[in-house]
């Protein structure tokens, strides 16, 4: 799942051969609110029929991080947000999500 608040996502999704990698996009096109308002990962666990606590928001911009927090998310934060105090998560490389057994099935 993919939760944006760019309207370019579909776009950027496709042109990087990405966009089959994802079952849903949330995005700036079906929100009201952009981040840090949950609102568009609040969407996205909707539509996937999770709640979410049973999510994970990785971020790299504090607004993000904002908006996992507000919504009830773990928050993972990688690049600026790895920094930021909220962030339950810091990492360096995503490959990191696999060493927190609880981000994992």
């Amino acid at each position: 799942m993919v939760g944006s608040s760019s309207k370019n996502t579909p776009l950027i999704l496709e042109k990087t051969d990405l966009a089959k990698y994802f079952h849903a996009v949330s995005d700036g096109n079906n929100i009201s609110h952009s981040k840090p308002d949950p609102e568009v990962f609040l969407k996205a666990a909707d539509y996937l029929n999770l709640q979410s606590s049973e999510c994970v928001v990785v971020e790299d911009a504090e607004a993000g991080i904002d908006a996992g927090t507000a919504g009830g998310f773990l928050t993972v934060g990688i690049g600026c947000a790895a920094q930021y105090e909220k962030t339950k998560y810091p990492i360096k490389r995503l490959t990191e999500l696999l060493e927190f057994p609880e981000l994992t099935v």
